[in-house]
């Protein structure tokens, strides 16, 4: 155990509104994952009107959770210098260098005497620096477009005339998707085109759950991150399975 660290050192890795966020974002791709599977290959589990209805609701849920809360949870984190909150943010957040190295460090194929930390965290500053899997990290990059897709597509699938506030979104979304089809030369129609993409998603949000949970997570001393995030918010950094903690200024990245 690190001589340095306090007797007690409890700190907060996730406030309510992130696991509200994650909790509702993860409920919601289930829902959608499963009515989705109904919808398109038609299994007997409930009646396609309802699994329609859900499906857009979910979708609805996702959305708000994806594109309202996870920004706002974002800007809102804290940050002890506001004038290098948006370098450290982009540090945390968006997969680069630093993470790079990081999941070599993590594949399960490549040996290391010492485990690539999921937490980092800068005791003077008293915040995060990361406390994401590399690996999940990546994948949540690539998540932000497959959000995009499966929600453009997702509109053009719901009603193709669709618009808002006097703007044609659908018949714009599926002017892009005609552009598309020709300029790739793909031999179905617009609309099934669409229904492509849009099925691709939800096999993408499957391998990303299945990574996420049932691949990078085996590790039992990773399963206290479940209890943080679905339970307590908390993290004991005297834990040092997975953990590394930055003591001195000019070490911190933003």
């Amino acid at each position: 155990m690190d001589e340095r660290l306090d007797e007690r050192m409890i700190v907060e890795r996730y406030n309510f509104s992130e696991r509200f966020t994650h909790f509702i974002h993860l409920v919601s791709l289930f829902v959608l994952i499963i009515t989705g599977a109904k919808i398109y290959a038609g299994y007997d589990f409930m009646s396609y009107h309802d699994a329609r209805a859900l499906h857009i609701i979910s979708a609805i849920v996702f959305l708000v959770a994806n594109w309202i809360l996870v920004p706002y949870n974002t800007v809102s984190s804290p940050c002890v210098k506001c004038v290098s909150k948006w370098r450290h943010l982009a540090h945390r957040y968006i997969f680069g260098p630093t993470d790079v190295k990081r999941l070599v460090r993590a594949l399960p194929f490549i040996v290391s005497r010492k485990p690539a930390p999921i937490t980092v965290y800068h005791v003077a500053r008293k915040h995060y620096e990361d406390k994401m899997h590399p690996a999940m990290q990546l994948l949540i990059n690539l998540e932000l477009f497959a959000i995009l897709i499966v929600a453009l597509t997702g509109i053009a699938l719901y009603d193709p005339t669709w618009g808002y506030l006097g703007l044609p979104i659908g018949k714009t979304i599926m002017g892009i998707g005609d552009a598309a089809v020709g300029l790739l030369g793909i031999p179905v129609s617009t609309m099934g085109f669409m229904r492509i993409l849009h099925l691709l998603m939800m096999y993408w949000f499957a391998f990303e759950v299945i990574v996420h949970v049932g691949i990078i997570y085996l590790d039992p001393r990773l399963w206290k991150y479940y209890k943080s995030i679905f339970w307590t918010g908390e993290e004991d950094l005297r834990d040092r399975a997975y953990v590394e903690l930055i003591y001195e200024k000019e070490d911190a990245i933003g």
